[in-house]
């Protein structure tokens, strides 16, 4: 893609992500909020699943997480199990800790 062409697709993206921003505040029905702001709803919804792809993208790439390897057995206070995962968490883990292995075993499964 050429640089106008990126430049451009970046300043629609910005548009759209505000006017979604907008809908999701107005407090309207879909429907009534595009009536009133003359855009179609498949159009809305176009740029909406753009938007999250473009997201969920950014995200991938960026979920690397840390972890902490403990040469010792410790008794786990609560085993997950999602799919074929199975994660060990130890009392005291803390709450970040868990929430970012758990976000990234869920797009992994």
């Amino acid at each position: 893609m050429d640089k106008v062409s990126v430049v451009k697709t970046e300043y629609r993206i910005k548009q759209w992500a505000g006017k979604i921003e907008e809908y999701q505040n107005s407090g309207m029905t879909l429907k009534s909020w595009c009536e009133t702001n003359g855009i179609n709803v498949k159009t809305y919804y176009y740029w909406l699943h753009k938007i999250r792809v473009m997201l969920c993208d950014e995200t991938e790439t960026q979920a690397i997480v840390p972890l902490q390897i403990h040469p010792r057995e410790t008794a786990a206070a609560i085993t997950v199990n999602i799919g074929s995962i199975s994660i060990k968490i130890a009392d005291g883990t803390s709450s970040e800790t868990i929430m970012a292995v758990l976000d990234v075993c869920k797009r992994i499964c």
